[in-house]
């Protein structure tokens, strides 16, 4: 089974429900069976019963750089870890994005769609647990 997390750093930009609109919007559009995951330090009761609480670890990381963190070899059990970003909008089917293969020491992601230097998406990657640190 597949893992799919997110991070959710407390401040003022996001909350708990957009947490669980990707979550929602994943059972919605897929029909690959999958674990999610949350990654934080927020009060959970808000979030979906179904949503895997991992307790944010607090380090001298600062926001978005926490999930680094997936990148340990014993945080995720699952095999293949797709992390996500809060602010995605799922509206059609991913099951190509979630099945697309990965190796150990592969990262992959999907191109940006602005110019710049870096031609990784930074909100949508995929690894196998523990292979890469």
């Amino acid at each position: 089974m597949i893992s799919i997390c997110t991070l959710l750093k407390k401040g003022p930009k996001y909350g708990t429900e957009d947490v669980n609109n990707v979550f929602r919007g994943l059972k919605k559009h897929t029909t690959k069976p999958f674990k999610f995951y949350c990654y934080t330090d927020y009060d959970t009761e808000f979030l979906d019963e179904d949503i895997n609480i991992i307790k944010l670890e607090k380090n001298d990381k600062k926001l978005q750089w926490y999930k680094l963190d997936f990148f340990k070899k014993d945080i995720i059990k699952e095999e293949d870890i797709i992390l996500m970003d809060i602010d995605q909008v799922i509206t059609n089917n991913i099951d190509e994005l979630i099945n697309f293969p990965v190796s150990d020491n592969e990262f992959i992601s999907y191109g940006t769609w602005w110019p710049q230097k870096i031609k990784v998406q930074g909100g949508f990657y995929k690894f196998k647990s523990g292979s890469l640190n």
